[in-house]
């Protein structure tokens, strides 16, 4: 629909860009292996599922989808996320999300100052000075760029853990810095090889600085962590299970079930070959 909408009569053009055309493909086939791994070719979208043999149900789907929404939109605590009424069928999960995850998530607080910072440098440098050198006839790929953005924001929302949005967070923060650069009046002074002298000249310190790690032993053996479990201790046992404790808040790949602090009561249950864990009975 975007792609229709701003190309309009020319919309021939954009297949004659190599890079759309593989971008395409790629989305292409992205739905495939959606597809042929869950039966959905936008997961967990019900929509766009079809009843095959190896699909886990619209109903398993269903509730699969509640579930990551609703965690992902509780505190750090995960008190409530069981409890859709407060983070899926009402706005009332925001307020308590934003003031415990958002305001303590280290990239969405870096991204909330580059917001602040770069809408009042356009607003002052538009208004009262003629540094910025946007025109009119940039609206039209920035209007696309924004819409798309803004969209994907609002995918991410369904679900804002920092892990699902590193991709429209860092774009968001890196488009509107390079738009600043780009459209000053001082970049202009920068010649285009200067630029490419810069970036090869900041890639050269970081090979430099992690020159120790390029070494033939670090490419034939991977990387292993140390990590002293000497802090984590048996709570109780559950089922056929033991629940440990971490008493340094340190689980770092433990291979039995390990929690940081400890609830009243714990559930375990086995859905299509998953252990599902957790404080409150699900199923």
């Amino acid at each position: 629909m975007i792609i229709v909408v701003f190309y309009k009569k020319d919309l021939l053009e954009f297949f004659k860009i190599k890079l759309n055309i593989f971008l395409l493909l790629f989305f292409i086939l992205w739905l495939i292996k959606n597809f042929l791994l869950s039966g959905c070719f936008i997961f967990p979208v019900n929509l766009t599922c079809i009843n095959v043999s190896w699909s886990p149900g619209v109903d398993e789907i269903e509730t699969y989808k509640n579930i990551i929404k609703s965690f992902a939109r509780d505190t750090r605590e995960r008190l409530r996320y069981t409890d859709f009424n407060h983070t899926i069928y009402t706005f009332n999960w925001f307020l308590p999300w934003f003031k415990d995850y958002a305001l303590n998530t280290a990239l969405l607080k870096i991204s909330f100052f580059i917001i602040f910072f770069t809408s009042i440098s356009f607003f002052l440098l538009k208004r009262f000075t003629k540094l910025l050198t946007l025109g009119s006839n940039d609206y039209k790929i920035h209007s696309l760029v924004f819409i798309i953005l803004v969209i994907n924001l609002l995918i991410w929302f369904q679900a804002p853990e920092i892990r699902f949005g590193w991709g429209t967070i860092i774009s968001i923060n890196c488009y509107l810095l390079s738009t600043l650069f780009f459209y000053n009046i001082f970049f202009s002074k920068f010649h285009s090889n200067t630029l490419k002298y810069l970036t090869i000249f900041f890639l050269l310190i970081l090979i430099f600085d992690n020159k120790k790690n390029f070494t033939t032993h670090n490419l034939l053996n991977p990387y292993i962590t140390k990590v002293d479990y000497s802090k984590i201790v048996k709570i109780y046992d559950l089922k056929d299970v033991s629940i440990y404790r971490s008493l340094n808040r340190k689980c770092y790949d433990f291979e039995e079930i390990c929690v940081n602090s400890v609830k009243d009561e714990y559930f375990l249950e086995k859905k299509f070959g998953y252990l599902i864990f957790t404080k409150y009975k699900l199923f």
